[in-house]
């Protein structure tokens, strides 16, 4: 019993910090990839994300908006040239809406795996 609880511990710990080196990534990118950035949250997220016609534009869980130069791409947020930085919960949440969005509204045919 105890050393069941132990590896699910473990199991538990390596799975965060794996979230939270992946968060780090998203903000590095963000920053990286963009003049303009600054904070924001999952609501704020939506409030910009439904102004935008999205395309996959040949990437797997990517999206982009190249009229208004706007992309979901590489943990990269961005919204008119401008970079939205997310929370760790806002950035999960914010995930899992991206990759179910694609899953209902993007055509399979679109997307292009090598």
């Amino acid at each position: 019993m105890v050393t069941s609880l132990i590896i699910l511990s473990s199991i538990t710990v390596a799975l965060v910090i794996i979230y939270i080196m992946l968060w780090i990534v998203h903000i590095e990118m963000t920053k990286e990839n963009t003049q303009k950035y600054g904070w924001g949250n999952y609501e704020k997220f939506l409030r910009e994300f439904k102004k935008y016609n999205w395309e996959n534009g040949g990437w797997e869980k990517s999206l982009f908006d190249y009229e208004t130069n706007s992309q979901l791409h590489a943990s990269i947020i961005k919204f008119e040239g401008k970079g939205m930085l997310l929370d760790p919960i806002s950035y999960l949440r914010t995930v899992i809406f991206v990759r179910r969005y694609i899953k209902n509204h993007i055509d399979e045919k679109e997307i292009v795996q090598w």
